[in-house]
């Protein structure tokens, strides 16, 4: 009839090798054109609906309306004609490949076989989605044209060996706004709002691609009625359910908020376009914000701040290098408040030190007066009493000598040639120890003066000369007796403990002329 009147014979142009495949509808063989040398797929009706009109009608029209569309994911028809039964028939470009489903089904079985890692699935699911944007590319491309594919699902969608991926089996495709008669697609695919109204809108097509992304993601199907659940099977409206096809692999949560999206119930709050669905399928891979999950504000100033990473690193090696630079200058202020600390409790240790030695010198010098005051104040009681064996406190040398005139309690022991004496002293006048005596002054103030000044204090309890026995004779090991010799300016010398001196003692004369008794000096020592 009228559908063969613009319809060619194929039969001398194409020769048909095998058939490829078969369907409800039709049937795909493989065919090699003559013409262009290429093999190419020949698509009819199977035998049950080659007499039936509508039939016929909707394979034309389908085959019409892929012809129209022009699209890299959408498969060219390059004629239509019939066979010599009479049966339509359309040549089209051959594609090896696979079904979507089919790769599903391959992935499913390579993870039976082995162990996945997050990352490893996280890079699978990646490459996974860049099939889904192309399958998004050509959805979008007819919904430029206001066509809707109606039927998108698994088994409709080819993937050729080199990465090709082709949407097939537009005989549901409808317009936009139209109301078909009967309900054209497979039901799981289609969204709720369609069995009611019946209306054709691009969000069927959204409808069906959330459940593919769904499908993707997790290698499982997903179900709207819980009836049809099987063992590998998630209802689709259920959030809490959605896990991976193997337990141990978590969904993010992003590419779940995506899905929960594109399948929506409510048709308002779904995607209104494919290309909504496909800019947040793109974000998702290179981790930007997506409409679905929008950021928070920390998770926006991460964003900004990896999206300008290289100044972000700049502007962080500046920071940081701030950072330490007032760390360091911290330090170095620290440092040099510890340096000037330890500097003033040095000083305040010198300055402590200095006052002790000063003290300790005060302290001598004030012993120094102090003997010096109860020598003088030893002489005017001298000068002032009589000079009497009973009542002065000095004894001569002389006086010592003469045992009527000697002082009391005197002590005779081995340790010394003479009788000593604890209580008096002795006194030996210049006129007996020198031959040529100091003259005397006629001025009295400065003879008074000159007597009254000391020239040296010996109050050592050890030997001071080699030959200087005097210094060494002890009454007892045990007796502890400082031995005092003073050296007035008038040359006499006064000694304690108190005995008699040779007059012809020339050795102990002569160590009160030596240079060493010149100077003012005191020396101490433990007494003996």
């Amino acid at each position: 009839g009228e559908l063969f009147d613009d319809c060619p014979l194929f039969s001398r142009r194409f020769q048909f090798v095998a058939k490829f495949a078969a369907g409800g509808v039709g049937i795909i063989y493989k065919a090699k054109d003559r013409v262009f040398n290429r093999m190419v797929a020949a698509k009819t009706l199977n035998n049950q609906l080659k007499d039936d009109p509508d039939a016929n009608q909707s394979f034309l029209e389908e085959v019409r309306l892929n012809a129209v569309l022009d699209h890299p994911s959408i498969v060219p028809v390059y004629a239509l004609g019939h066979t010599e039964d009479g049966r339509l028939q359309c040549i089209m470009k051959l594609i090896n490949g696979t079904s979507l489903h089919q790769f599903i089904e391959e992935i499913r079985r390579r993870y039976d076989n082995k162990k996945v890692s997050f990352v490893q699935e996280h890079l699978a699911l990646i490459s996974r989605l860049e099939y889904f944007l192309k399958i998004c590319e050509a959805v979008e491309y007819c919904h430029s044209l206001k066509i809707v594919h109606g039927d998108i699902k698994p088994a409709n969608i080819l993937m050729g060996k080199f990465g090709e991926v082709y949407l097939m089996d537009w005989g549901c495709a409808r317009p936009f706004g139209d109301h078909p008669t009967r309900i054209s697609g497979t039901p799981n695919y289609l969204p709720p709002e369609f069995f009611e109204n019946k209306t054709v809108t691009p969000l069927i097509d959204i409808f069906a691609l959330g459940i593919i992304l769904f499908e993707l993601v997790t290698l499982r199907r997903g179900y709207q009625d819980e009836k049809d659940l099987t063992e590998n099977g998630c209802m689709l409206f259920e959030p809490d359910k959605y896990s991976h096809y193997q337990p141990m692999l978590k969904i993010n949560s992003r590419i779940k908020a995506i899905i929960l999206k594109a399948i929506h119930p409510d048709p308002e709050k779904r995607y209104q376009k494919v290309s909504e669905l496909a800019t947040d399928i793109r974000h998702f891979i290179y981790d930007e914000e997506i409409s679905a999950a929008p950021d928070n504000i920390l998770r926006k100033i991460f964003r900004i701040l990896y999206r300008n990473r290289v100044k972000t690193v700049i502007a962080m090696s500046i920071i940081f290098l701030l950072f330490c630079s007032g760390f360091f200058y911290l330090y170095y202020r620290a440092n040099e408040a510890e340096q000037a600390q330890a500097q003033e409790t040095m000083c305040r240790i010198s300055m402590v030190n200095f006052t002790d030695s000063l003290a300790s010198a005060i302290e001598k010098r004030f012993l120094l007066a102090q003997a010096q005051l109860l020598l003088f104040a030893d002489n005017l009681l001298e000068l002032s009493e009589q000079h009497t064996p009973c009542s002065s406190t000095f004894y001569d040398n002389e006086d010592y000598m003469n045992p009527a005139t000697c002082p009391p309690y005197m002590i005779q022991t081995s340790l010394y040639e003479n009788p000593i004496n604890l209580v008096y002293m002795v006194r030996t006048p210049s006129e007996q120890m020198y031959k040529n005596p100091t003259p005397k002054v006629e001025d009295p103030k400065t003879f008074v003066y000159t007597c009254n000044k000391i020239l040296c204090y010996d109050l050592s309890s050890h030997e001071i000369h080699p030959e200087r026995e005097i210094h060494q004779r002890l009454l007892s090991n045990e007796t502890p007796i400082h031995r005092l010799f003073v050296r007035w300016a008038d040359n006499s010398r006064y000694s304690y403990p108190g005995s008699r001196s040779s007059v012809n003692n020339k050795i102990e004369y002569e160590l009160w002329n030596e240079d060493y008794y010149l100077d003012k000096v005191i020396f101490w020592s433990s007494p003996y």
